[in-house]
């Protein structure tokens, strides 16, 4: 389904589906939902075979660490970004994520509308460090 304004193309990789879903429908105005997945594998093969314009990669996703997703994925077409959702906030884990290749690090807590405009700006390119942590 097309989002309603056009957005930018998203995969998700959560490892709960109902998480999933709800980002899904939260979105889904702004960002066109092309993938989801609810391990790092399948997540990958993804977003590899949809290239979207951005993956938001839960930190806890099962089946491979985040930082091995992150860097598959940041270092495949060039053309996509990630944004990682962590469940904890600290520059430790901004700093290991921005090794691994992502754009930004969210909490898991911020307001849908604060992940919507961090997926926005990532998949825009213009969201880059400094992580709001």
């Amino acid at each position: 389904r097309k989002p309603l304004r056009g957005g930018p193309r998203r995969v998700g990789v959560e490892k709960h589906p109902a998480c999933a879903d709800g980002l899904a429908r939260a979105f889904r105005r702004e960002v066109d939902v092309v993938g989801s997945a609810t391990t790092g594998p399948s997540g990958v093969a993804v977003a590899q075979l949809r290239r979207p314009a951005v993956v938001t990669v839960s930190a806890d996703v099962p089946g491979s660490p985040w930082q091995a997703i992150t860097r598959i994925v940041a270092e495949g077409d060039g053309e996509t970004s990630v944004l990682l959702i962590a469940d904890r906030e600290n520059q430790y884990l901004a700093d290991h994520a921005m090794s691994a290749g992502a754009s930004r690090v969210e909490s898991k807590r911020a307001p849908h509308a604060d992940l919507m405009q961090a997926v926005l700006r990532v998949a825009s390119g213009r969201e880059h460090w400094p992580p709001p942590c």
